[in-house]
Parts: structure tokens; C-alpha cells; sequence
């Protein structure tokens, strides 16, 4: 993590896991990339930002090795996600958008997504790790494309509220696995730090 004349900001995070699992070799890669622009130093502090996250799927072949990215090593979901619909598991994650403060304690986030699977013979997993989709006869790993947006307040020290409304627009993994409606998810959380 870095920054660069003309405000620019980079990050750059490779990971590997490696060991035993169950009977298994593990022999998973994960990677957090992306930089980021501050456009001007107005009170509006606009920052255009592009980021790629990957994490490995296994090949579903009996070969005694696993190559699924495992969120049980302390990561759970693309570091940059807004809603967090994904686990980081077998996803190619590309995201460019816009943040920017129209008040002082107000942080607002606009960002557009595009999702593939990292390996076809694995399936698609939640937020929580569970995999959600899994289609043996999937020609296409391309997921969908989403549309966030997140609005972050600074309440006080300690409390911070946020809200947000996210949209996915199935790709054809999805729809050649019968799940093939647009939808809309809305949240809000509560953050208090003692």
C-alpha cells in the first residue's frame, strides 16, 4: 500500500495458502490490486478508483489437491465490497467507481462491478463461504455485472451509520444455472466502537 505523486494511491496484496487439508494438498492463490485517484483537493475530495480481486477454485478433479481460496485463514470477502453478495472464494472481482464526502462526515460510494468465476468446475459461494450455485454443465464463468452505492455517516467518535442499495444483472453462468432475475438488495448497519 502506496501513494504516488499527483494523488495517486496503490495497493497490491498477493496471498497464498498452502498445507494440508482433510487428504488434500492445498494450494491456493488469492490477490487484492487497485489504485486509486484523488481528483482535486476540494472539500468534495473526488476519488476515482479501479481495483481487481482474485481467488482460486479448485478443478473438481480427484487429484489430492484443493485449490479453492478458504476464507477459514481470515478472509472472508473481497476486501472492497460494498455489499458483500460473494465469498472470496473462486471469483474474479473487477470494480471502478467514485467516492467522494459531500459533507464533511458523510462519505458516499458509487461503484460498478463485474464478476467471473476463477475456475468453471467450481461453483459460486455466499458471503458466508457456502456454495450457493453449482452447474456441472456451465459453458459461460462470466457471473454478472453489479451497481452499488453506499453512503457512510460519521455520527459521532465511536458511531458511524451507513445504508447502501446494491443491484446484480445475471451473466450467463447464472442464467444457464435457472437464476436468471435481475434483483435489488438494500441495508443499513450500526457501527459502535467501545
Amino acid at each position: 500500500i502506496g501513494k504516488l505523486p499527483g494523488r495517486i494511491d496503490y495497493n497490491f496484496e498477493p496471498l497464498h495458502e498452502f498445507g494440508n487439508y482433510y487428504n488434500d494438498r492445498l494450494d491456493a492463490t488469492g490477490l487484492l490490486t487497485g489504485a486509486g485517484w484523488i481528483i482535486t483537493q476540494s472539500s468534495w475530495k473526488p476519488r476515482l478508483v479501479t481495483d481487481y480481486e482474485y481467488a482460486s477454485g479448485d478443478n473438481a478433479k480427484k487429484n489430492g489437491t484443493r485449490e479453492t481460496f478458504d476464507n477459514m485463514y481470515g478472509f472472508n470477502q473481497p476486501m472492497n465490497s460494498l455489499t458483500g453478495v460473494f465469498g472470496w472464494k473462486n471469483l474474479k472481482d473487477w470494480r471502478s467507481g467514485i467516492e467522494f464526502f459531500p459533507f464533511k462526515k458523510l462519505k458516499v460510494k458509487v461503484d460498478g462491478r463485474e464478476f467471473w468465476l476463477a475456475n468453471i468446475n467450481d461453483g459460486l459461494y455466499n458471503a458466508l463461504g457456502t456454495r450457493t450455485v453449482y452447474n456441472v454443465k456451465a459453458t459461460s464463468a462470466h457471473v454478472g455485472e453489479s451497481v452499488e452505492m453506499m453512503a457512510t455517516a460519521t455520527l459521532t467518535k465511536y458511531t458511524t451509520f451507513g445504508f447502501g442499495v446494491g443491484t446484480l444483472f445475471p451473466g450467463e453462468y447464472l442464467k444457464q444455472s435457472q437464476k436468471d432475475q435481475a434483483f435489488v438488495y438494500p441495508y443499513m448497519y450500526l457501527t459502535q466502537t467501545f
